[in-house]
């Protein structure tokens, strides 16, 4: 920078801070020393912040702020790399501006004169060494701001610095937020979270409603769906508002004691791990939606039996829902049934229905059935019928036991009587831990006398009873008597 526009600058720039400031001053230049006059509408628009680097040695920044309402705000941020030198400086106030002039290579619009109102960090008067690619001093009472123009520029600010020139200031364009957000029962298409410089269009963006729902507006007012904000000049920040419009049904789904609700299940090798939780799942659906699909498991000593209206898979999922449904997860608990040969008989088997292992509310059928040269005596519980129907409520156990039949025939003369039976023949099962042992009775007919009790039919076999009783010993070898009677004399 020659001399010469140093020197109409710096006539031009008291002129103007004297003005500003009220006071009387002369000089001999004026603000259009050059004769060429300025046209400052070109230079209206100044409002903003301004931005420069600091250089090496020492490294910081520059950021001058100018608002609309006359207000400032110049920060400063110095490091030294050198010896760790850390320092940030704010100014605010208020300023004033006054028209410029024009140089042989630069048209200054405006000179901005600075009311501080308040400082914090580098103070006025001040010595600060910084080197900007121009040497300065005592950074705050030396600088005059002013907007203008280089040629072959655009306008922005810039930094007269003493005599050593000036120091251009690069304009930091003002951005603002766009944000889109989707209420319940909608979604955005289109760039939800846009970053746009004040005064450009954002991009279009569209509110799509969901099933069962209709867009009725934003939340800034604005009623179609589709929208682009133009010449934005502030963040905006709005909800796409539906409203619904179809039926909503519930879906619940509950469990009986003994299972629950899946939560979380993997396999672990040799079986699987399943956790279930009882809570209630309810869901709401608009009409014609699917619903999700819920599954339960029984615990352990349940199984599951159904739904109570009649589906029988544990995983289930509602289709085209146009009702509110409820329904309940049936589990019964796991009863062990066991029927045995007993150990206080002779040999056998049982026959079961179908396993040894049924739910609750099932009938289990049970057949007790003798090997050869045995018989069946009865079951533990007292059944006497060799096959049995049980409804099982709890765990149940039960043994068949089988023993040896004894035959006993009355000749003539005479019949038997043994826990009501009677009759001239008659079989007895016996057990081996039966105590007392079977007492069988002969009953002589009238004008007869009992002789006793005879293994064979034949007066002369060998008489095992004297009397009109016998007992039977499960241990015997024999297993037929004979009852003989005579007539009296």
């Amino acid at each position: 920078m020659n001399r010469r526009f140093w020197r109409i600058f710096l006539t031009a720039t008291v002129a103007v801070l004297c003005a500003l400031c009220g006071w009387a001053c002369s000089s001999e230049g004026s603000a259009n020393s050059s004769g060429t006059g300025i046209n400052t509408e070109k230079y209206e628009n100044f409002y903003g912040s301004y931005k420069t680097a600091y250089v090496f040695p020492y490294g910081g920044e520059m950021i001058v702020s100018l608002y609309q309402d006359g207000s400032y705000q110049i920060y400063e941020m110095y490091i030294n790399t050198n010896d760790g030198y850390y320092r940030q400086a704010t100014e605010t106030g208020t300023y004033t501006k006054g028209e410029g002039f024009v140089s042989d290579t630069l048209t200054v619009g405006w000179i901005f004169a600075f009311h501080a109102t308040n400082t914090n960090g580098i103070q006025n008067g001040e010595y600060f060494n910084l080197n900007m690619g121009f040497y300065t001093e005592n950074l705050w009472k030396d600088r005059i701001f002013f907007y203008g123009q280089k040629e072959g520029d655009g306008p922005t600010l810039y930094m007269s610095i003493g005599e050593s020139g000036y120091y251009k200031l690069d304009y930091v364009p003002v951005q603002y937020s766009l944000t889109y957000a989707a209420g319940e029962g909608g979604s955005i298409t289109g760039d939800t979270e846009q970053v746009v410089e004040k005064g450009e269009d954002g991009y279009e963006v569209t509110a799509v409603a969901d099933y069962g729902y209709e867009f009725v507006g934003w939340s800034d007012g604005v009623k179609t769906a589709k929208r682009q904000d133009n010449n934005v000049q502030s963040s905006i920040s709005v909800v796409a508002e539906f409203e619904l419009v179809l039926p909503v049904y519930t879906v619940r789904y509950t469990c009986t004691e003994g299972g629950g609700f899946v939560v979380d299940m993997y396999d672990r090798g040799d079986d699987w791990f399943v956790s279930t939780d009882p809570t209630p799942v309810e869901q709401r659906l608009i009409e014609g939606l699917d619903g999700e699909e819920v599954a339960v498991y029984p615990n352990n000593g349940y199984e599951f039996i159904g739904w109570s209206d009649g589906v029988t898979e544990m995983v289930r999922q509602e289709k085209d829902v146009r009702e509110n449904i409820e329904v309940q997860a049936i589990f019964k608990p796991v009863y062990t049934y066991t029927a045995e040969v007993g150990l206080s008989g002779g040999l056998g088997k049982v026959v079961v229905s179908d396993m040894a292992r049924y739910a609750n509310d099932y009938t289990v059928q049970a057949t007790a059935v003798p090997e050869e040269g045995w018989a069946f005596y009865g079951w533990s519980d007292g059944v006497k019928t060799a096959t049995r129907t049980d409804t099982l409520t709890e765990d149940f156990y039960v043994e068949a036991i089988f023993g040896k039949v004894f035959t006993l025939i009355a000749l003539d003369g005479g019949t038997l009587s043994y826990e009501g039976q009677s009759g001239k023949k008659i079989e007895v099962v016996v057990i081996s831990d039966q105590y007392p042992a079977p007492y069988v009775t002969a009953i002589a007919d009238e004008g007869y006398d009992c002789m006793g009790w005879f293994e064979a039919a034949d007066a002369d076999s060998w008489r095992v009873s004297y009397s009109d009783g016998v007992r039977l010993d499960f241990y015997s070898t024999r297993t037929t008597y004979y009852a003989i009677f005579k007539k009296e004399e």
